[in-house]
């Protein structure tokens, strides 16, 4: 099995059937410790289909509860598609190895020389 790694917590696992989309977060345990989780949100026979559904879903997290006038949630999925895509490009380019990106302040992760 191969894991793709994305970015905030996203990574596609691929086996000889197709891709799946999954995503670690942190949630709490029932006697409240925290643990780390994984949730799926997807199977999908392509690999572009898996981005792109990570993409939307990356869109989501950016903008959720928020609000904000068009022009900066403009600029926000903008981010968001930014960081995707650029992850993608890097695993490319270190021919399938991830080796991350950054982490910025706010722990969203960037890709250096945007």
């Amino acid at each position: 099995m191969t894991t793709i790694t994305l970015t905030h917590g996203y990574y596609i696992e691929q086996n000889s059937r197709g891709y799946y989309l999954k995503q670690k977060f942190q949630s709490k345990a029932r006697d409240g410790t925290p643990k780390e989780s994984v949730r799926q949100h997807g199977y999908f026979g392509d690999l572009v289909p898996a981005v792109e559904k990570c993409i939307k879903l990356i869109q989501k997290d950016y903008t959720d509860g928020e609000e904000m006038i068009l022009e900066r949630c403009v600029k926000k999925i903008e981010e968001a598609n930014k960081n995707a895509v650029w992850a993608v490009i890097k695993i490319e380019r270190n021919g399938g190895e991830q080796d991350g990106g950054k982490q910025n302040g706010n722990g969203k992760s960037y890709m250096p020389n945007d």
